[in-house]
């Protein structure tokens, strides 16, 4: 991130930081600087978040996922309704998507269903979603009417 509208994080959020140290010297006099390499809230499981991610993946390139695997990650329009609300009242949304995923833990959510739901909800055109590597661009759209979802690829291949 390189500016304010970048930094997914709010005053409070308890983080793990990696950082770099560095000491430095000018007009005689020292100083050190602390380079952030790596930031990420501290409540959450890395690994899981890894797990479902490389779930939502297979998902995505159609491979094979052991059935209970995918039955934990078939999302409720009930689940869909709670992130479409979320969006539309914090919309426009630039920020890490492991925050994003913090940000809504009261939803009861796996990762991976959340990754599907924005995944669907981007399909179905109510919302548009850019991905530069874990940064998550949404914007929610103004759409009239009801929409699909079942009929998207993912809901698909969650439902064979």
């Amino acid at each position: 991130f390189t500016t304010r509208e970048e930094f997914s994080y709010s005053v409070g959020d308890e983080v793990d930081l990696a950082v770099k140290l560095s000491k430095s010297e000018f007009r005689g006099q020292e100083s050190l600087t602390v380079i952030v390499e790596d930031i990420k809230m501290s409540a959450l499981d890395n690994k899981m978040l890894l797990d479902e991610q490389r779930i939502f993946e297979a998902l995505k390139r159609n491979e094979p996922v052991d059935k209970e695997s995918l039955c934990a990650h078939i999302p409720s329009r009930e689940d869909f309704s709670k992130v479409y609300r979320f969006l539309r009242v914090n919309a426009p949304l630039n920020m890490d998507v492991s925050v994003l995923f913090y940000r809504m833990r009261e939803f009861g959510l796996s990762f991976c269903k959340l990754l599907v739901i924005l995944d669907v909800m981007a399909e179905c055109g109510l919302i548009e979603l850019e991905i530069h590597a874990d940064m998550y661009s949404i914007n929610v759209r103004d759409v009239r009417g009801k929409v699909d979802l079942e009929s998207t690829s993912v809901m698909k291949i969650l439902r064979e």
